[in-house]
């Protein structure tokens, strides 16, 4: 096999070959598809460890769940709180394929609006000169008020076209005029 200590060879069952290594003494056996699989367990010790790979597999899981709550805590969002389905949308303000989306994530919201809880997460891109100004500002709004985010959210993607980098400012005071919001 070129590894010391491990012979290398091929057995073909209904047609198909396997590729195998198998250690010297003819006490282990590895199975090569892709990742090796040590078939020299009894079936025990495999249930076991197939168990043991699952309850990784599972906390892992957990973990990731845990983490993506948490970066979402407190953020304003649409829907129902302890929906089933929390959408976490990554979004520009000032990119038109992101502007259909909000636009699907709406259609979802109305037609299912106890199932799902869906929150917006700022992903401005660099070659979008007003996304990240807006996206400052709606943020700002949002942790005075989450009506706001909102109302800043919508008038962005619904005016996308008549934004700019230089009245990107003013325009969203005029979005958010009357909101009781502090615009320092």
């Amino acid at each position: 096999s070129g590894i010391d200590g491990l012979d290398e060879g091929t057995f073909v069952v209904q047609g198909r070959p396997y590729s195998f290594l198998v250690t010297a003494d003819n006490k282990k056996l590895w199975l090569i598809q892709g990742e090796a699989m040590d078939v020299s367990r009894g079936e025990a010790e495999i249930k076991l460890a197939i168990a043991e790979r699952e309850e990784e597999a599972r906390k892992a899981a957990e973990a990731r769940t845990a983490q993506l709550a948490a970066s979402i805590e407190g953020r304003p969002f649409r829907g129902s709180a302890d929906a089933a389905v929390t959408i976490i949308e990554f979004s520009d303000f000032q990119c038109p394929y992101c502007t259909r989306g909000a636009a699907t994530v709406e259609e979802i919201l109305e037609r299912y609006p106890n199932d799902v809880k869906f929150v917006f997460q700022h992903f401005p891109l660099g070659f979008h000169p007003w996304a990240k100004p807006a996206a400052i500002a709606a943020n700002c709004a949002g942790l005075q008020n989450p009506d706001a985010f909102w109302t800043l959210h919508d008038a962005y993607f619904k005016d996308q076209k008549q934004l700019t980098t230089d009245n990107v400012v003013a325009k969203s005071e005029g979005y958010l005029a009357g909101s009781g919001i502090d615009m320092k």
